[in-house]
């Protein structure tokens, strides 16, 4: 399937997940029972999907110890400081904006580590997305939450970091001939133990209820990011610069800013909103 397909594909599976990611913290869903649903449900389509393929699940020791790498350092660990930022975030649109934009990160790296191409007018849309971004992540002083006020953009740079990583560390284990579906399955299994542990250790402060809303809406989290993750993992592989999909799953950030500001009756501020049109704008120009 064509890598633009897959990409929108994973477009719109990406502001269903964000959507119901933040109705499930208005529900006062724990963080780690959200971890375990974006993970645990994920692990276990996989599975099924590599059975049903007849697709081996042993890549070879050094495939499971690079996902085991990815899964506890930047996967887990980047999903921490992900939801974080969208929790402290006076929008959960500006935290995922730096966090989907690390197509800065990966367009750039993938040129030295792929000879993936970027003309130099990809070059100019970074520079004017990275102003955008500043222009995003500014918020107003305020007596004694000064810093608690700024860590959100702190939070969201880490996740920016990890997630860029992993598409790197992805695309190069993929493009040596680990299939898409087994690596997935290895390193979100991986970070589903990760997440069981956390939340074992964390059990007594942790209160959940397990009403039929709340597990439907974990059930769909885990729906929706499966789609994500695995439209996002093929289109990175088929692109001619992995850096072009992450601009991609950025540029949904255009339209999940809106829906939740809409829904969700979230602040957004005239100079904002035209930052975010800024780093849109910028991010069309880098994969045209």
């Amino acid at each position: 399937m064509n890598w633009i397909i897959l990409s929108f594909l994973m477009f719109f599976s990406s502001i269903v997940y964000y959507l119901l990611l933040r109705y499930s913290q208005i529900l006062q869903i724990d963080r780690k029972v959200n971890f375990i649903a974006n993970f645990s449900i994920p692990s276990i389509l996989f599975l099924l999907l590599a059975v049903s393929r007849g697709v081996s699940l042993n890549p070879g020791i050094g495939v499971i110890l690079a996902s085991f790498f990815v899964a506890l350092f930047l996967n887990f660990i980047g999903s921490v400081a992900a939801f974080r930022g969208m929790e402290q975030a006076p929008n959960a649109g500006y935290s995922v904006i730096i966090q989907k934009s690390y197509a800065l990160y990966t367009s750039v790296a993938a040129i030295f580590l792929f000879n993936s191409p970027l003309p130099i007018y990809k070059y100019i849309a970074i520079v004017f997305i990275i102003f955008s971004l500043g222009i995003v992540s500014k918020s107003k002083n305020r007596s004694n939450v000064k810093y608690r006020g700024y860590f959100w953009v702190a939070l969201s740079l880490v996740s920016f970091f990890c997630y860029g990583t992993q598409s790197l560390v992805a695309k190069y284990l993929i493009s040596s001939g680990t299939p898409s579906v087994v690596y997935l399955f290895w390193n979100i299994f991986f970070t589903t133990i990760i997440s069981l542990v956390d939340y074992a250790w964390h059990y007594r402060q942790i209160i959940f209820v397990p009403s039929k809303k709340n597990i439907f809406v974990l059930m769909a989290i885990g729906l929706s990011v499966s789609f994500f993750y695995y439209f996002k993992q093929v289109a990175e592989v088929a692109a001619p610069n992995v850096g072009y999909v992450n601009a991609i799953n950025a540029s949904s950030n255009a339209i999940l800013i809106l829906l939740v500001a809409m829904i969700f009756k979230e602040s957004i501020s005239k100079l904002k909103f035209i930052a975010v049109l800024g780093v849109i704008v910028g991010i069309v120009v880098l994969i045209v």
